[in-house]
Formats: C-alpha cells, structure tokens, sequence
C-alpha cells in the first residue's frame, strides 16, 4: 500500500513539474508567436494532465496564458475545449474571478464562432460575478462585450448605453487600451446610424491612442473603420489605402480574423475601381482565411463578391455557383442582413441578364424589411422595391413600375437616403398606363 502511494506521488510529482515546465515558458514567451506555433499541441498536452491530475490553478493560469494567440490564430475549437476545462478546475475551487474571466473568453469564443446566445449568456455571468467581486475592470469588459453583441444584433441604443457606462469605467481606470477599444465601438454604433462625422472622431480619437501606445492589433481595426467611412463617403481611393495599410499591419500581428476582413472590404473596392486582376487576388485569398477560420458570414461575403466579380467578367456560369452557395451558407446562418444582402446582389445579376422571374423572386423576399424598425433594414427593403420597379418598367407595366418606385421613394425618404432625388425624378419622367393594358 505505501509502495503504490509512493507512486502515485511520483505521477503526480511528474506531472506537476510537466506542466509547471510548460506553464513557465508560456509566461517567458509572452507574445511569441512563432514559440506558440511551434509548440501549441505540447501546451495542450499539458492541459490535459492538469486536469487529469487535478493540477486545477495551473490549468487555469495556463488556459488565460495561451487563450489571446488562439484567439488571433483562429484556434476556436481547441480552445473552448480548453476554456471548458478551465471552468471545471474554476469551478471545483471556487475561484469567482477565474470564473468571470472565464465567461467572458468564453463568450468571446462563441461571438467568433456567431453563437451569440451562448454569448450573451456568458457575459451576463461574467458581468454578475465581476460587480459581485466589486472587480471594474471586468465589469468593464463585460459591458464592453455586451455593448458588442448589442451592435451586432442592431439595438444601438443598448449597445451605446453598455458602451458608455464601460467608458466612463475605462477612464476612471486610466487604462489606455481599454479607452481605445471602446471608442472604436463606439465609432460603430455612430457609424451605422449614419453619424459619419460622430463616426470619425471617435474612431480618430481612438488611433491617436493605439498609434502612441503601439497597440498594432488595435490599429488595424480602426483602419477598418476609416476606410469604411471613406467608401459611404463616396472616397474610394482614401478608402483602400485605408485598407491596404491595414491589411499589412495585420500581417505583421498574424491576426487572420482581421486579413480575413481587410481582403473582403478591399476585394469589394477592387471590384468597384474595375481593377479586377487585384479584386479576385484579394478574394481568393480572403476566402481561404475565412473558411481556415470556419467563418461562415464572412465565407458567404466573399462568395458573393466572387460572383459579383465573374459577373462584371461576363464569366456568367463561375457568378451564378459562387452566388449559390453564398446564399446557401446565409441561410444556413439564419442572419437575415446577410440572406438579405445576398439577395439583392442575386437579384441585381438577374436584372442584368434581363431575367425578370429569377430577379423578381430575390427582390420580393427582401421586401418585408419595410416594417423593420432598424434604418439599414429598411434601406435594403427600398432598394428591393427599387429593383421591382425595373423590372415592371422592363415589362412595360408602367403602374406597377410606379407603385414599386413609390414604395422605394417613401422608404429613402424616411431614412434621408442618398438615392431619394434620382428615384424621385425618375418617377416624375415615368409614362404613365401600361401597354398591355
């Protein structure tokens, strides 16, 4: 019995010092991302013993330790089991800041994942635990987190309510990070309720900051924003250098959910500037990362913007596969905006090719968004009105064209759109009567 303890005590011994010895090197390494890299499925080994053997506070320190670079690699799986892990060990020594900070890498995980559910719900725990722990900087977190969700799911006054309230807790903290990241989430929410300038001060108040501070990862998020700011502003060239600056400090920090979105916004714009040789470079490319990282909306982006591109090509067969399975994976996500998007592009490419039944099916499906409380709803549900109305005036039924042209004007109107006036004088010159009738 002693020499079966004895043992026992050794396993335990060796597998202490195993993950201590990997622990160590995560804490020596910090930031290395080739170190990681190269030894990713040693650390999660390690993991595993913690957890076999009980090691529980060094499951957990190891978990926080390698949770950032799977993140930025894209490394979602492993690291939920990991994070799950980490949760029993929390859990089973009632370790409540362990738990909070837990829940809101977990809810970070499944954000990524678009499982937004889960969370909500686990940063609503976090938040609970952190005002219990009287903690503010997690309360922060957690607000900001929730804040993000809230834009994501397009309840802005929500989302600028949790944003502030962290803000305010972000400068009472002094943390220049922090400060930074919210006013670029801040920047959102004015973005798209059409504040462009509100949208740009934010986002040029927080550059200031992660430029001075040499927050690289930060930066190349803001350089999102300043280009999409620049692109409704009608300033395309401004906009991809925008982009294009983005793009290779993303590179540089090795964040692929980041190239993944830089490539979308600037094959987008190559497509626009005509410049199609760079426009497929980017897409290709971007749509590798983003099935790499299991990105499912994004996929469906750069699918359709690929067919967009054979399209104008007049490579008509290549547009009509990749615009299928990008609507395909829209549904699949159940995300309205994008089934939406994907639906006016679709319709638009069979408006071209005067197929009127096919571009009148996308068109009509997207016009229950009319009654939809959200701007951006409502400004594709014009512009699927829009499209109805050509393809009348296509068929020559003049007063159908003119009830779908009106129905278009009074949604621009509402949102203060800037296509009110040419719908508006294009209604004025429309022949009134059909032919057939």
């Amino acid at each position: 019995m002693e020499n079966q303890t004895q043992i026992q005590d050794y396993y335990q011994q060796s597998a202490s010092n195993y993950v201590g010895y990997w622990l160590d090197c995560i804490q020596k390494q910090p930031g290395d991302d080739a170190f990681f890299d190269a030894e990713i499925e040693n650390i999660f080994s390690a993991l595993a013993l913690a957890e076999q053997y009980n090691l529980r506070t060094l499951l957990i320190q190891g978990v926080e330790g390698i949770y950032h670079f799977c993140e930025s690699r894209g490394l979602y799986a492993p690291i939920q089991r990991q994070l799950a892990r980490a949760r029993r060990a929390a859990e089973a020594i009632h370790e409540k800041r362990a738990i909070a900070r837990n829940a809101l890498y977990t809810g970070r995980i499944a954000m990524r994942c678009e499982q937004f559910a889960e969370a909500k719900e686990q940063w609503s725990v976090g938040l609970l635990l952190a005002r219990q722990l009287g903690d503010p900087a997690l309360v922060c977190d957690c607000e900001t987190e929730l804040g993000v969700l809230a834009t994501q799911s397009r309840q802005y006054s929500e989302s600028e309510e949790y944003l502030q309230r962290a803000l305010v807790l972000a400068e009472a903290l002094d943390d220049a990070e922090r400060i930074a990241v919210l006013l670029g989430e801040l920047c959102r929410v004015a973005f798209f309720r059409h504040q462009l300038d509100k949208a740009e001060g934010y986002c040029n108040r927080s550059l200031a900051i992660t430029t001075s501070q040499g927050y690289s990862h930060r930066t190349t998020g803001l350089l999102v924003y300043l280009g999409i700011i620049a692109e409704t502003r009608g300033h395309l060239p401004e906009a991809r250098q925008h982009w294009e600056r983005g793009l290779a400090l993303a590179r540089t920090v090795g964040n692929l959910a980041r190239i993944s979105n830089l490539l979308v916004n600037l094959g987008m714009i190559a497509i626009q500037t005509e410049d199609f040789d760079s426009a497929e470079e980017y897409l290709r490319e971007g749509l590798h990362v983003a099935r790499r990282l299991g990105q499912r909306q994004e996929t469906s982006h750069l699918l359709m913007d690929l067919g967009l591109l054979y399209a104008r090509r007049g490579q008509s067969e290549q547009a009509a596969e990749c615009m299928d399975e990008s609507l395909r994976l829209a549904r699949e996500t159940e995300h309205p905006p994008l089934i939406a998007y994907n639906l006016l592009k679709r319709g638009e490419f069979h408006l071209a090719r005067q197929e009127w039944q096919q571009a009148e099916a996308c068109f009509a499906e997207c016009t229950p968004l009319s009654h939809s409380e959200n701007e951006r709803d409502r400004e594709k549900a014009a512009l699927a009105f829009w499209g109805l109305a050509q393809i009348e005036y296509a068929r020559q039924h003049y007063l159908q064209a003119q009830c779908a042209a009106g129905q278009s004007l009074a949604l621009f109107e509402g949102i203060g759109h800037h296509q009110t006036a040419s719908v508006r004088d294009w209604l004025a010159a429309l022949p009134t009567g059909n032919k057939d009738a």
